[in-house]
């Protein structure tokens, strides 16, 4: 198979046996939720570009697959969800070190996901910046569509640093 070819017109971004709209976060074993985790084969799916590294992790963040996101960051990852109010999404703060993204994953798994696409992707060399939409239920019942900006810094194949920037008014709303 080639390299970004997929089985049978499959979305890379969705498991086989996940039905479509089934919340990514939620499929996630590590969050305990039902379905499985496709793992990354990297014999198959070789990551030799910065666009290649970055789609691959956006991907996994979309299916809420924790493991494959921590085969492809740094040990000294620093993961920062930037907010004007930090009271106002829950996990907003910067995660240090490889151990951190579990913490990270913990906070999002308090949210229905029903949308998670990746819109864009700009490069400049070893810095990446991607747009995803997110759309996600909160807790308290209330539906949030949001435009994220994550600018990447890359090295060695491995994220080094992830910024999130994203709407804190939506999402505060959302949690008030």
């Amino acid at each position: 198979m080639t390299s970004g070819a997929h089985p049978a017109g499959r979305d890379p971004g969705r498991s086989v046996a996940d039905p479509p709209g089934t919340s990514a976060y939620a499929r996630n074993l590590y969050l305990g939720g039902p379905g499985r985790v496709d793992p990354i084969d990297r014999q198959e799916h070789p990551l030799s570009s910065n666009p290649d590294i970055v789609r691959t992790i956006t991907a996994a963040l979309g299916r809420g697959d924790l493991l494959a996101v921590m085969g492809l960051v740094s040990k000294d990852v620093r993961w920062a969800v930037n907010a004007a109010d930090r009271d106002a999404a829950p996990w907003s703060c910067v995660y240090q070190g490889k151990r951190s993204p579990p913490d990270f994953f913990a906070e999002l798994s308090r949210l229905t996901f029903t949308d998670f696409t990746l819109k864009a992707v700009l490069i400049d060399g070893d810095l990446p910046i991607t747009w995803p939409h997110v759309a996600f239920t909160s807790p308290k019942g209330r539906d949030v569509g949001i435009e994220e900006v994550q600018i990447w810094q890359l090295a060695d194949g491995k994220a080094r640093s992830v910024d999130t920037l994203l709407d804190t008014a939506a999402v505060g709303a959302a949690f008030a």
